[in-house]
């Protein structure tokens, strides 16, 4: 049996269980199916290289994602430990993820080849402030309410080191990713030890 991922599971199982239904069927309701039909459409024009449209569609995606996010977070905390797995911890990792998502659709729409284009001045400037916007993101989602959102936030920081891996072209990207991951994971164990209970 192959499982698709955990919204699969938590949105064919969870209404079933005690608060299942308050949160899949009142609070998520039709926002779900609509993020799945914006991711559909963002992949397949991002894949045709129309990355322009891919940019808006994924500022779509980004904005319903947030949405859900809100309306889990702020009117259905979490009642059981499936709740916290299935609903609550997806949508975190993904809202944080959409974040992500939408820097680097931006510049794939409005940037160079890296490939083919040494960076030049203002792609650098660029660079070095999305990369401060995402690590300045991380820091406040670990310690965006007491019990932080610590999910999104490392789904930010994995990104950050994922760019720093990857971007090999431009020494100062590279190197300035380095720098923006580690501060993004000191915000990321910062705000877990900064947790209640601790």
């Amino acid at each position: 049996m192959v499982i698709d991922s955990p919204f699969v599971i938590g949105h064919h199982h969870l209404p079933i269980l005690p608060g299942g239904k308050a949160v899949i069927i009142d609070g998520i309701s039709w926002r779900f199916p609509l993020l799945g039909v914006l991711n559909i459409i963002y992949v397949n024009v991002w894949a045709a290289h129309h990355y322009i449209v891919a940019f808006v569609f994924a500022l779509f995606v980004s904005s319903t994602v947030t949405h859900i996010y809100y309306v889990v977070k702020k009117h259905h905390s979490s009642q059981s430990t499936p709740d916290e797995l299935f609903v609550h911890l997806p949508f975190s990792l993904y809202h944080g993820w959409t974040t992500v998502l939408v820097v680097l659709t931006a510049f794939e729409a409005f940037g160079v080849d890296a490939v083919s284009h040494k960076a030049g001045v203002w792609t650098k400037v660029f660079v070095f402030l999305a990369l401060f916007f995402l690590e300045g993101t991380a820091a406040t989602y670990a310690f965006s309410s007491p019990e932080g959102d610590l999910p999104a936030s490392i789904a930010i920081a994995w990104s950050l080191w994922a760019i720093f891996a990857q971007q090999r072209t431009s020494g100062f990207v590279h190197w300035s990713a380095l720098v923006f991951a580690i501060f993004a994971l000191v915000w990321v164990v910062k705000g877990a030890w900064a947790r209640p209970g601790r």
